[in-house]
């Protein structure tokens, strides 16, 4: 009985202990597939400085564009941001979708401002680059252009891309994109 209780109280200490001195929370990997990282800087509304396993990164949202300096817009898009990541304490959670790298050498991430437990349903409350979209301060990345180079080749690209499944009249959208004709484009994530 006396080593059962001994066996408890260390175990109740170990714990305590590990969860009080922030050496759980060293960890960047999360089971989720999430980076935890601490911001460091917000450069605009779509373009963050954090620290990554220890190293100062650039990360570029993914997905997303929002004003640049000099244009309408930037001071909205840009506080958007950093009252977000302020409001979840300067920690966020990074989800890498395709390319690991932009042509700048940023980061590529969806950011997130807590770990979701569904990411389906939690989207529009969770994800930055989502919750930038629905304030009208970001547009869908490449949505100035309309040519073909900017159309989506396939659903992997619009899931890398996009995050989600791609609406009629969306920048990028073809019917090639939409398998029954109902208006909605690569309606599952590609394995």
């Amino acid at each position: 009985m006396q080593r059962r209780s001994l066996s408890v109280v260390i175990g109740l200490v170990g714990t305590l202990a590990l969860s009080g001195c922030g050496l759980a929370q060293s960890q960047p990997e999360i089971s989720s597939g999430l980076t935890r990282a601490e911001v460091v800087r917000v450069i605009d509304g779509d373009t963050i400085v954090a620290i990554v396993h220890g190293t100062d990164e650039r990360v570029r949202f993914i997905g997303i564009d929002t004003p640049e300096r000099g244009e309408a817009g930037f001071e909205e898009a840009t506080a958007f941001t950093q009252d977000a990541i302020d409001d979840a304490g300067g920690t966020v959670y990074f989800e890498q979708v395709g390319a690991d790298r932009d042509r700048y050498q940023r980061l590529r991430r969806n950011i997130w401002l807590a770990i979701p437990t569904d990411f389906e349903t939690q989207r529009h409350e969770l994800l930055l680059n989502q919750r930038l979209l629905d304030a009208g301060l970001a547009v869908v990345w490449g949505s100035g252009n309309t040519d073909a180079s900017e159309r989506f080749q396939n659903c992997t690209q619009v899931w890398e891309v996009l995050g989600r499944p791609i609406r009629e009249g969306e920048p990028g959208f073809h019917s090639g994109l939409d398998g029954d004709n109902d208006g909605i484009g690569c309606e599952t994530r590609p394995r």
